[in-house]
């Protein structure tokens, strides 16, 4: 199956297509003109560089892409509505426009944290195109939409703990090592099952696992194997460098030596996880194909983002006090963030993640007498 990124944001077409139009995402080229100038301006590198503070310049271009087109969004949204839109664009995002915006968003049956990250796209544009102006009114909004969808929206328990996966993983590397420098669909198999092993171990943010470039991230130091991100890499803008543990460097080896080569073909480049047609894979990409391979052999879809969270949660079961261990894991400045990725607590009633904590601690009990089997207490 041949590896394709998929269009993160709808985008018109003919009629009986499965994209909605009043869901698209307009591009700069198609908001009014002086809006476009507007944006032009604030985000443009001019200011860099002749040091004149904008509130766009502090934004990586990752970010900046979300923010355009969430804003695209409310700009389809002012259009479809027929409301004559003045020639500043702030002048548009008035309480009125908001409330009318939200609910067609909830007519959508748009999630609760896709809700409130609609209007923090258009606060932060806001900030940006007018930061003279009070948008405290928007702010308090964001905040009221952030308490609903953490109180609307139940926390999703890891269906599996991080050594549940990498069993797994290794077990079918070591099948599959011989036939996957034979065959481009065993090759694909066995990249796959090294990403998501990788995804397991490392706790990589997604755009981190798809910028892994044999010539610029992998370092031997004395006899460990390193990854090491520049800071301008990293989310959190600091350096970051994490250890391949030693149960995953031979399929590593092999796959970078022997099954890499195959799906690499006459493609010439340094990026680690190869498609089908020798191009690296772009972050949609290794989503969609991580997500489905999961659910087609774990029986649940795992997303890279949740790989993470299991990690957190992985670690703090086998280390209740390593907060900051699994804060520096995760690249996290702040432990508070780490907290937010555990989801056991409060979650006894899971009894699969509840059988899956057994399962790992009865592996690590020492052998001798038998322990007394107790009975699950109900939480007060």
């Amino acid at each position: 199956m041949v590896d394709k990124p998929r269009q993160r944001c709808p985008v018109a077409g003919p009629a009986g297509e499965r994209f909605d139009p009043a869901r698209r995402c307009l591009p700069v080229s198609q908001w009014p003109e002086p809006w476009q100038v507007a944006w032009h301006r604030a985000v443009d590198k001019a200011p860099l560089l002749s040091g004149r503070g904008r509130a766009g310049r502090r934004l990586a271009p990752d970010t900046l892409q979300k923010y355009r087109r969430g804003f695209g969004r409310w700009v389809t949204f002012l259009l479809r509505s027929g409301a004559a839109l003045p020639d500043l664009p702030a002048d548009a995002v008035i309480p009125a426009n908001v409330a009318a915006y939200l609910t067609e968003l909830r007519s959508q049956k748009v999630a609760p944290y896709t809700l409130r990250g609609r209007v923090v796209e258009l606060l932060s544009v806001m900030l940006a195109l007018a930061p003279g102006l009070n948008w405290r009114w928007l702010k308090d909004l964001t905040n009221q939409l952030e308490e609903v969808a953490r109180e609307t929206t139940p926390p999703r328990v890891p269906p599996l703990l991080t050594r549940d996966i990498t069993d797994k993983a290794l077990a079918r590397l070591k099948a599959l090592r011989d036939a996957a420098t034979k065959s481009r669909r065993v090759a694909l198999e066995y990249r796959t099952w090294l990403l998501v092993a990788m995804l397991a171990t490392e706790a990589l943010r997604r755009r981190n696992m798809t910028q892994l470039d044999l010539g610029r991230h992998f370092h031997r130091v004395g006899g460990e194997l390193v990854l090491r991100f520049d800071a301008n890499e990293m989310k959190g803008k600091v350096r970051h460098e994490v250890l391949v543990p030693a149960l995953l460097r031979a399929d590593l080896q092999h796959y970078t030596a022997a099954v890499r080569p195959l799906l690499l073909g006459q493609q010439r480049h340094g990026g680690l996880w190869v498609g089908y047609a020798g191009t690296t894979l772009v972050e949609h990409t290794i989503s969609t194909t991580v997500t489905r391979f999961t659910l087609r052999h774990f029986g649940v879809a795992i997303s890279p983002h949740m790989f993470r969270a299991i990690a957190a949660t992985t670690s703090e079961i086998v280390d209740p006090d390593g907060g900051e261990r699994a804060a520096a894991w995760l690249a996290h400045r702040s432990t508070k963030t780490t907290a937010g990725y555990i989801r056991r607590q409060g979650l006894a009633a899971s009894h699969r993640h509840a059988e899956a904590v057994r399962r790992r601690r009865a592996a690590t009990k020492p052998m001798g007498k038998p322990a007394r089997a107790k009975q699950d207490k109900p939480r007060k």
